[in-house]
């Protein structure tokens, strides 16, 4: 490096935002000496409850847990099969795993990037127990022709609730919902999870799982709990939930103004625009260029973007009927989104991206 040059910080993939407020709500919780599950817990789930419009919610230690046990609440156990998308965190597939269950994959929509319903149809077998239905990066998923197909319905909120689907808001569309608020997450807590429902079985068999204690011995019972310190950080970000959503947008808009060239020459297509949807990725499609060597380019000059999902071809025997969740793998780039997000920085990343793809 040359005397007197500088080096660029890294533009993160991901930043979770955390105000005065998380600091309060903390402290407060820490100044109680109550730090395990709580009352701030029991808050949680009623605060989440409305905010999905479900008639209650049962919060647990990770989006991981939240599915597995969703899952078994459902009905899912040991023979079973359940559809998921093969475009997905493989946390989906750990989840059915644990219960001894099948994960049977389905494809995805090119440029939707959700399930596609025909593909998920035509793998359903007299032992399909669930379909996980996931709003990938914000985008709303097609529920409805899966709904009428009479499989019990899990939908995945792990990228964000606050979006709908023909006005039903993300949340209440199964029979079960889940999210994370792992840390990368629009609401992060560092770590964390729930299951929402209207089914009051369904949820206290979610609540009596995640406790161990002074039950039989068990492979469901896993010690799933939500620690209080998180619930109050949650809370704070459920609710400023709107603002969220709101400054993801505008640099979700801003991206779309200056990847227009790139767009315009094809080199690029940018994210769907649907009803109903949030911005929690902003993941573009590349035209001509591997997802992962411009990502690598890209870290180098200092911006991280990012493939999104890992690769699932490298684990499990895949079916070449597969179109959309290939292109996925092979070409959708995620680019940095965070509502602290600087002009400086986005305009950073664009300028990097168009250098990179020139």
């Amino acid at each position: 490096m040359t005397a007197g040059a500088t080096t660029l910080a890294i533009i993160p993939h991901s930043r979770p935002y955390f105000g005065r407020e998380e600091i309060e709500a903390t402290t407060r919780v820490i100044q109680s000496r109550h730090v395990a599950q709580g009352i701030e817990v029991e808050q949680l789930e009623n605060e989440w409850a409305a905010a999905t419009g479900n008639r209650g919610s049962a919060c647990v230690g990770s989006g991981l847990a939240a599915l597995r046990l969703a899952l078994h609440a459902t009905g899912v156990k040991a023979g079973s099969e359940v559809i998921v998308p093969a475009y997905s965190c493989t946390a989906l597939l750990n989840a059915v795993l644990a219960l001894g269950a099948a994960p049977v994959l389905a494809d995805v929509k090119v440029d939707r990037w959700t399930l596609d319903p025909e593909s998920a149809l035509r793998r359903r077998t007299p032992r399909t127990a669930a379909i996980i239905v996931v709003h990938l990066f914000g985008m709303p998923a097609e529920v409805a022709p899966l709904r009428a197909a009479g499989v019990p319905i899990i939908e995945d909120c792990a990228h964000g609730i606050g979006g709908s689907v023909a006005g039903t808001p993300f949340g209440a569309l199964g029979g079960a919902s889940i999210a994370s608020f792992y840390a990368t997450k629009m609401i992060a807590g560092g770590e964390g999870g729930v299951v929402a429902s209207s089914d009051e079985n369904l949820l206290k068999t979610v609540k009596n799982a995640r406790n161990p204690a002074d039950q039989k011995p068990s492979s469901i019972f896993l010690n799933d709990k939500l620690t209080d310190l998180e619930a109050a950080i949650i809370r704070v970000q459920l609710g400023r939930l709107r603002w969220t959503l709101s400054e993801r947008a505008a640099r979700a808009a801003r991206y779309a103004e200056l990847l227009t060239p790139l767009a315009s020459r094809g080199l690029v297509i940018l994210p769907a625009e649907q009803d109903g949807r949030i911005w929690y990725r902003y993941a573009v499609r590349l035209s001509a260029h591997p997802a992962a060597n411009v990502a690598r380019e890209l870290y180098a000059i200092g911006v991280h973007a990012d493939q999104p999902v890992w690769d699932l071809r490298q684990a499990v025997e895949w079916p070449r009927e597969f179109r959309g969740s290939d292109v996925a793998f092979d070409r959708v780039l995620s680019l940095p989104l965070y509502p602290d997000l600087s002009p400086a920085e986005q305009q950073r990343v664009c300028e990097a991206l168009t250098g990179v793809l020139r």
